[in-house]
């Protein structure tokens, strides 16, 4: 009889671990992959490029979609409607460089600055679809060639000058 005892015993204590073990499981699971469930699509173009951030859905009529950068709310898409920029400092800021896509509801976003780097959500009310897209804008790499090419420019001039001394 001990032996059925200890041998439950040892069943239970199998048990009690797997049902640890299942918890903390689904507790990294849950932490790692956040909260919200919203994931953030890494963005990167050059100043003065333009760049389209995608919906990857086609929209219904009914639908009501809005765009938001830093949290203020830059366009919005309610069936065959759409308002872009409804505030002065979102005026001033793109200055007609904002664009919709009625069908998609994709933001594209045109001759982009550096001061357009930021956090650009996408929420689809009527489905509660969310999504997230981290823009990041890089203008040095296109100074630092412009930088090159002048270098270049006047090695060469240098070389001339000295041949032309020596003859």
């Amino acid at each position: 009889m001990y032996f059925c005892d200890k041998s439950n015993l040892y069943v239970y204590n199998i048990f009690q671990k797997q049902h640890s073990l299942l918890h903390i499981f689904a507790w990294l699971i849950f932490f790692s992959s956040g909260v919200s469930g919203v994931e953030a699509d890494e963005v990167s173009v050059m100043e003065g490029d333009s760049v389209t951030l995608h919906t990857n859905v086609t929209t219904a009529q009914e639908e009501e979609i809005m765009w938001y950068f830093n949290k203020t709310q830059i366009a919005e898409i309610t069936g065959d409607q759409s308002k872009i920029c409804t505030d002065e400092q979102c005026k001033e800021r793109f200055r007609d460089r904002l664009k919709v896509d009625h069908q998609t509801g994709s933001l594209t976003i045109t001759n982009i600055t550096i001061t357009d780097s930021g956090e650009y959500d996408l929420q689809i009310r009527s489905s509660d679809n969310e999504k997230t897209f981290n823009v990041t804008v890089d203008g040095e790499r296109a100074n630092l060639s412009l930088y090159i090419l002048i270098r270049v420019r006047s090695v060469q001039m240098i070389s001339v000058e000295r041949d032309s001394e020596t003859d």
